[in-house]
């Protein structure tokens, strides 16, 4: 499935610029944004094919993002990736029992997530 969208939301700008330079390499069309808000409006809009999800934002946490994008009927089915900057086994294992398919804490390379997410988007 070249060509699949994919959403990424997270504030690490290094980790965002890498992995979406990646993606758009494999012919993806690639959504990047900082913020949980306009993050969670993508996703209800753009219906991307995959979605790569940061843990900390303002005013919201990771998990809750999580939990709203897979109890939205519009956005439950979209395969998520989790990456974290915490080494939290706690809010891991919560997210893998929201739904999540994959989570990445620090370190992780962008290597590691781009084979994953090559996995949900036919590359």
């Amino acid at each position: 499935m070249a060509g699949a969208k994919v959403l990424i939301v997270s504030n690490d700008d290094d980790f965002t610029s890498e992995l979406s330079d990646e993606l758009e390499k494999l012919g993806n069309d690639v959504f990047v944004v900082e913020d949980w808000i306009y993050g969670n409006k993508i996703a209800h809009e753009e219906k991307p094919d995959l979605i790569v999800l940061g843990m900390s934002f303002a005013g919201r946490e990771g998990l809750d993002v999580l939990s709203d994008l897979q109890n939205s009927v519009e956005t439950m089915l979209i395969p998520v990736i989790v990456v974290s900057r915490r080494d939290n086994p706690v809010e891991e294992k919560e997210a893998l029992n929201l739904g999540a398919v994959a989570y990445f804490k620090t370190p992780f390379s962008t290597a590691e997530v781009l084979r994953t997410a090559m996995n949900f988007t036919g590359d």
